[in-house]
């Protein structure tokens, strides 16, 4: 491979060049709008706040719950309660997060919303120290349980 050098002049052309090739691409969507993903669905949104108002404030530019749960379905949430840790230490989906989840899926018309996860320490106690059994119990429709893996398997 044989290595050419360049002078300052060419250096100062050719920066010039790709400095307005670069500027041409941003300027693009500007200059033709079909190119523009603006006023698209957007893939992910990012919301700040408190964990209950940010969750809806997330859920609403994608197209609101109504685009991902029909009338009369019934719906599963499943967060990460695997743990019997109160929300403060971040090892459980926040209680707020499940508990907008699921009210957003009842105003969306779901029969029913059941909140499960199969946790890897006592189940009464992670449902109960994640906080998330108190934060539904007022949802009507809803039902917060943890699987105990004693009921579903057998030692063969």
């Amino acid at each position: 491979m044989k290595i050419r050098s360049i002078d300052r002049r060419e250096f100062l052309q050719k920066t010039a060049r790709y400095t307005g090739c670069a500027a041409t691409g941003l300027l693009l969507p500007e200059i033709f709008p079909r190119w523009s993903t603006a006023g698209q669905m957007p893939d992910i949104v990012i919301a700040e706040g408190l964990p209950g108002p940010a969750t809806r404030a997330a859920v609403g530019p994608l197209g609101g719950m109504g685009r991902f749960v029909k009338k009369g379905a019934k719906v599963v949430i499943k967060p990460n309660m695997s743990f019997p840790n109160p929300p403060e230490m971040g090892t459980t989906t926040h209680p707020q997060v499940v508990r907008e989840l699921a009210a957003m899926c009842r105003e969306a018309g779901a029969s029913s919303v059941l909140i499960l996860d199969n946790p890897l320490r006592r189940s009464e106690l992670c449902v109960e120290r994640s906080g998330l059994k108190s934060a539904c119990e007022d949802l009507s429709g809803s039902d917060v349980r943890a699987l105990s893996n004693e009921r579903f398997f057998e030692k063969v």
